[in-house]
């Protein structure tokens, strides 16, 4: 009786370190989120909010299985990356603004004559949209490998 409980014992931690293993190569193999993947076709935001959600359940998966890299750094510079294009976004959006002073018999006023920006406009929402969850990732994945260190690289 002892003798299968050991054998048990001994069992149950060979399959413990094989599942780690085998989730620690499974996770090495998956895709990360490419820099700018918010430009790519199509632009459309639902799919995009899709993509992100797939991206940060494999993360999720990642820091529960304590394997933090490459997705913790990964997931730090994707954040900073759309940080960065949201401000330039922004910027080329007022750059292309042209102002015109309009004449009337109430007087003059200024007018702002911006161009057609729809998908502009649909990537700032995709951006505004996945910052603040990047962000939490990022917070839960550092709290979580102060607990348990470990070398972090990026690919």
């Amino acid at each position: 009786m002892e003798l299968e409980y050991k054998n048990r014992k001994i069992l149950a931690k060979r399959e413990k370190i094989v599942t780690k293993k085998l989730l620690r190569s499974i996770y090495k193999c998956m895709d990360l989120l490419d820099n700018g993947w918010y430009y790519k076709e199509p632009i459309d935001f639902e799919h995009k909010q899709w993509v992100l959600f797939a991206y940060l359940k494999k993360v999720d998966e990642a820091f529960y299985g304590r394997i933090f890299s490459p997705w913790l750094l990964h997931t730090e510079k994707l954040t900073d990356d759309m940080r960065v294009s949201l401000e330039y976004l922004e910027s080329f959006e007022r750059g292309i603004t042209k102002k015109s002073i309009f004449f009337s018999f109430e007087g003059i006023s200024m007018i702002d004559n911006k161009p057609s920006t729809k998908e502009i406009n649909t990537v700032k929402e995709i951006v505004a949209f996945s910052i603040p969850l990047l962000e939490q990732r990022v917070n839960l994945g550092r709290k979580l490998h102060s607990q348990y260190p470990t070398i972090l690289y990026d690919k």
